[in-house]
């Protein structure tokens, strides 16, 4: 929001562009008083410099390369009892069921049951 009042306030001003929008005026001026975090000047300084070393770097045609890489490395650091679990993330229903199956085993695998009562319960009664 604040982006889209930044770019169109010369044209329309800020009180109108908040009267079509779902934004008060003092929101806005409130979030432009703000000062930005240190996180996020480092981020802006760095944003340059990433974007150069991904231009730079990344090549579409080495992609089985990068998939191998990542294969390998997933393998190599994966443990039996820390492993590691390539999740498809392009539907959400595939993600949820391959995360849903992937704990129930892990509940199954742990077999977890119900502590057992203190000595003296069976005398409580609740009114």
């Amino acid at each position: 929001m604040i982006a889209y009042i930044d770019a169109n306030r010369h044209r329309f001003g800020v009180e109108p562009i908040c009267s079509v929008l779902p934004f008060a005026p003092r929101s806005y001026y409130a979030a432009k008083a703000r000062r930005l975090s240190s996180r996020a000047l480092r981020d802006a300084q760095l944003k340059p410099a990433v974007a150069r070393v991904h231009r730079e770097n990344f090549d579409r045609n080495r992609w089985d390369d990068y998939a191998t890489a990542y294969e390998d490395a997933i393998r190599k650091t994966s443990t039996k009892w820390a492993p590691w679990y390539v999740v498809p993330a392009d539907h959400n229903w595939v993600r949820n069921l391959a995360v849903g199956e992937i704990l129930v085993d892990a509940l199954e695998r742990l077999d977890p049951q119900l502590p057992k009562p203190d000595p003296g319960l069976d005398r409580v009664e609740m009114s």
